[in-house]
């Protein structure tokens, strides 16, 4: 083989493999994307959970002062003594950080 045939010949095997490599990387390209899009999805699926939980437990609150309201406007004591309550102190991240119990005195 003459010289300038090789140095031609090594040319086209690198212009080849860098197609290779592009034709490759285009061909992962689209499975990239739908992981990504599966990641969004789930994040997008956790954060309206995390909305709707929000969503009723504002409304439990609600309803609660609600309630307390009208008994505190009807004027109603309890006469009976309340049964055992324990009061749980969760931290941020909603692990325990202390719970205590014991019968509450009446109102």
């Amino acid at each position: 083989m003459k010289p300038r045939r090789h140095h031609s010949m090594r040319r086209l095997l690198a212009l080849s493999g860098a197609l290779g490599a592009l034709i490759l990387a285009a061909s992962l390209l689209p499975l990239a994307a739908l992981d990504w899009e599966r990641a969004y999805s789930a994040r997008e699926y956790q954060v309206a959970q995390g909305q709707q939980f929000a969503r009723a437990l504002i409304q439990e609150r609600l309803l609660a002062a609600r309630l307390l309201a009208q008994q505190a406007a009807s004027g109603a004591r309890a006469t009976l003594p309340t049964a055992e309550a324990t009061i749980l102190t969760l931290g941020a991240d909603g692990s325990l950080v202390r719970s205590t119990g014991g019968r509450s005195l009446p109102r």
